[in-house]
């Protein structure tokens, strides 16, 4: 019985360990936040490498009010607005690496935005 239970809250931890999803390069362990040449360097070069740029937007509001007033008194409803809206694009360089750990493990992808793993997600079997 003690054996037993003592294997499913070693289970557990390990679903609830943030580490039990990481990408493992020996005895490394590599998490979302890193820079990419901390993982090349901890785990070599990727199987495959593609990069490309995503352009994206946003967008901001500086609003104003202005009241008029006759002769010191505000008027209720007597208030306009007028503001301008400031519309940002910026580049987003993206790399998307492929890991090959053999036949034995399954392909890892990760996804570095402007340098910092962004994303790490398991891939079919490797060959």
């Amino acid at each position: 019985m003690l054996k037993q239970t003592s294997y499913w809250l070693l289970l557990l931890s390990l679903m609830v360990s943030p580490t039990a999803f990481a990408l493992r390069c020996g005895a490394y362990v590599i998490n979302e936040g890193m820079d990419k040449s901390e993982v090349y360097n901890k785990c070599g070069q990727a199987t495959s490498v593609q990069s490309h740029i995503e352009k994206r937007g946003t967008s901001n509001t500086i609003q104003n009010q202005q009241y008029y007033s006759g002769q010191g008194n505000i008027y209720p409803n007597s208030r306009f607005g007028y503001g301008q809206n400031n519309y940002l694009e910026i580049d987003i360089v993206v790399e998307e690496w492929i890991y090959n750990f053999g036949s034995l493990r399954l392909q890892q992808y990760l996804r570095f935005e402007n340098g910092t793993l962004i994303e790490i997600r398991n891939l079919s079997r490797g060959y």
